[in-house]
């Protein structure tokens, strides 16, 4: 083979190389710049969500109820003062009246309910989150009899940490005070 030879196949081999990668290269950043269009489309919709879930929440719902009852009471205020002429409108008011403030302190107690319940995934000092709840189960073995040992594990976000509610590590936020739930 001639040198010539040798040569071009050389240099069709590092076009082709450098061609190769072009074309990975591209294809990268293609998919990449799909990726992140996914992504962000993703954000908006999950920010729309939470847009939803603020807009429905239960404090939001009591508010409404509140303003309701308060309007109810000015109509029947309103129309208390000529009794004879609106005396249906104050009984069917008066009943609308009764149904939303039995409605509003349904919501009230449902809305406790929630709150005990959700206190057991907060921490009891700062509020933030649980991240972690592990049952741990081992078996021991004692004087020749063997003993089932069970623990609970709970982490929280903010860095405070129990074992069957005695604290392996302890919240920032703490300063004096008394862990009021068992965990």
């Amino acid at each position: 083979m001639s040198n010539i030879v040798i040569f071009a196949t050389q240099i069709a081999t590092v076009l082709s190389f450098i061609i190769a990668v072009f074309f990975l290269y591209r294809l990268l950043v293609k998919t990449k710049d799909a990726t992140i269009q996914l992504l962000q489309e993703k954000v908006t919709g999950l920010e729309k969500q939470l847009d939803d879930a603020k807009a429905a929440g239960p404090d939001v719902l009591a508010k409404n109820l509140s303003d309701r009852v308060q309007l109810y009471e000015q109509e029947l205020e309103r129309l208390s003062k000529d009794d004879k002429k609106n005396a249906s409108a104050i009984k069917e008011k008066e009943g609308q009246l009764r149904n939303v403030k039995t409605e509003l302190s349904y919501l009230e107690g449902q809305l406790e309910q929630a709150q005990v319940v959700m206190a057991e995934f907060f921490c009891p000092y700062c509020k933030s989150p649980m991240i972690t709840r592990e049952y741990r189960s081992q078996m021991v073995e004692y004087d020749g009899h063997e003993i089932d040992d069970d623990s609970e594990y709970v982490e929280f976000e903010c860095g405070l940490s129990l074992e069957d509610s005695h604290e392996l590590s302890p919240c920032p936020e703490k300063e004096g005070t008394v862990l009021e739930s068992k965990i």
